[in-house]
């Protein structure tokens, strides 16, 4: 009697490798999603920090809060202000959050306006 194809133990066998995997492929793809969103937030939110803190030119410096524009609009912003030692010497805290992941950049800027 001649046997002919395979036995229920090397399908299970071959199963079980084929599903660990496609298993750390996918945990291995969702991790590299996660990294690459994360990156792009960390090169794109010191800018658009940066970009706020230069639009600040006048002397009476607030708080403020916001969004950016409609190309980042998923993008918030915080700035608080501090002054320190005198009335013209200041600290911005800037911090820039995206509203559907748990990012968060902070920039801290010291700056000094000229009394007129």
């Amino acid at each position: 009697m001649k046997n002919e194809g395979f036995t229920l133990i090397e399908i299970l066998i071959a199963l079980s490798i084929a599903a660990i995997t496609i298993t750390t492929l996918y945990k291995l793809h969702i991790q590299n999603i996660s990294t690459t969103s994360s990156q792009l937030f960390y090169t794109i939110a010191p800018l658009l920090a940066q970009e706020k803190i230069s639009e600040i030119k006048d002397e009476n410096i607030k708080d403020i809060k916001g969004a950016f524009d409609e190309e980042f609009s998923d993008y918030k912003f915080n700035i608080k202000t501090e002054k320190i030692l005198t009335e013209n010497f200041n600290k911005l805290k800037t911090d820039v959050t995206i509203t559907n992941y748990s990012n968060s950049y902070t920039l801290r800027k010291y700056i000094f306006i000229e009394a007129k």
